[in-house]
């Protein structure tokens, strides 16, 4: 292996190993949380079909869902912060 062949080799590994980092960084950076859980009236009897809606009570931004069959919602990736979770069905006061 001569000179030239050496470097390219070395270049090509370097310029993998640079690709991994910065992709492989990418996926560490962004860090979420999760909410989840059951709307229920006052009897205990889920509510499926309930509007639920997430807002950051800092920035403002919402997110809105729907309620399964058996009364589940889930977040799955929220962005860190305080949140006010509504429920407008039935007249559930909102809950922070």
């Amino acid at each position: 292996m001569d000179v030239h062949q050496g470097r390219h080799k070395i270049k090509t590994i370097l310029a993998l190993l640079t690709a991994v980092l910065l992709l492989g960084g990418s996926a560490f950076g962004s860090v979420t949380a999760s909410m989840s859980g059951t709307v229920k009236d006052t009897t205990g009897a889920a509510v499926p079909g309930a509007t639920v809606t997430a807002k950051n009570v800092e920035t403002g931004i919402t997110q809105t869902l729907s309620t399964n069959d058996q009364g589940y919602y889930s977040f799955p990736t929220l962005s860190l912060g305080h949140y006010e979770l509504n429920v407008p069905t039935g007249g559930i006061p909102a809950f922070s």
